[in-house]
């Protein structure tokens, strides 16, 4: 298989969109870490790996522990078989794996995104009232709510 790329199929009109070639692997989520971006509704952060096995001329779709699944032939799957022409789903978007015919350039590899350092304010001592607990960011707070019913006779 010279090269191949992944394709969005339109559920109603059957019309296919290219979406990004693949190299030996390609990692598809909504997230910063993924090589292939979907930005669909039922798409984890980073949701399936697909890799080329090149002397079966077919690729390896992994289901990366998505919550809402990869689908291949109709069932839900961890790791499953793909040949050039079939479709898998993302959550509910339909993936079309083609063979190109021609090399492609693999998606370059995208900078994972920094997390900003997290940041703690500090109380002011002299504002904070006698025998209350200062609070830092990541604290957990509970809260009760309470609520009246009205009964009528």
């Amino acid at each position: 298989m010279k090269g191949a790329a992944l394709y969005l199929r339109d559920p109603v009109t059957q019309e296919e969109k290219f979406l990004a070639p693949v190299g030996p692997e390609a990692s598809i989520g909504k997230g910063a870490g993924a090589s292939i971006v979907l930005d669909v509704m039922r798409c984890d952060q980073l949701h399936a790996l697909v890799e080329r096995d090149e002397q079966k001329n077919e690729f390896v779709v992994i289901d990366l522990g998505s919550h809402y699944g990869t689908f291949v032939r109709g069932k839900k799957i961890q790791e499953a078989r793909v040949k050039p022409g079939e479709v898998f789903l993302i959550g509910t978007q339909q993936v079309v794996l083609r063979d190109t015919g021609k090399d492609l350039p693999a998606p370059a590899p995208r900078p994972r995104a920094r997390r900003a350092k997290p940041t703690t304010s500090r109380p002011d001592p002299k504002t904070q009232k006698p025998g209350a607990k200062a609070r830092n960011e990541g604290d957990i707070l509970q809260v009760t709510l309470y609520w009246a019913t009205s009964s009528s006779s």
